[in-house]
């Protein structure tokens, strides 16, 4: 299921929320909300980031929150105007290496992903997280780690 209809000609728009649709795509056409500041798209049926989210320079708000998403694209820190992302509830494993220094977000929730943090890179990634990474203003706002034996700790 995707959107459909005439709303993507309206180019002016800053705030779009299509929560709760069953949405399984966002249709190509939408890149054109040049102006779009805040895309709310969570509680959907979402496998993947919406390819438009890279022509939404304005872009200062995302939450695909409650999906099905299962990876972080890369490229993604570089859309700057992007300082809020919701992420949570979904099917993230791990985090591209990019994500590992970045201080563009003010909040950045990813609660509730099956993130594995066992080795290698994205060990490094947990040091960083527990330093603010996935913070609010600073403060740890929490990341659900499962071990590998797939027993879940909060963290």
């Amino acid at each position: 299921r995707h959107l459909e209809g005439h709303i993507h000609q309206t180019e002016t728009l800053r705030n779009f929320n299509a929560s709760e649709n069953l949405l399984t795509s966002v249709p190509a056409e939408y890149k054109n909300w040049r102006d779009l500041e805040t895309l709310t798209l969570a509680h959907n049926q979402l496998k993947a980031f919406p390819d438009i989210i890279f022509k939404l320079y304005s872009l200062a708000s995302l939450d695909l929150s409650h999906n099905s998403i299962e990876e972080i694209p890369r490229g993604l820190v570089r859309l700057s105007s992007l300082s809020n992302l919701f992420i949570s509830h979904n099917l993230i494993t791990h985090l591209p290496q990019e994500l590992e220094s970045t201080e563009q977000f003010h909040k950045f929730e990813m609660q509730n992903n099956p993130l594995d943090f066992q080795g290698g890179r994205v060990a490094i990634t947990q040091a960083k997280i527990r330093k603010g990474v996935i913070a609010n203003h600073g403060t740890f706002i929490g990341v659900q780690f499962i071990d590998k034996k797939r027993r879940r700790t909060n963290r």
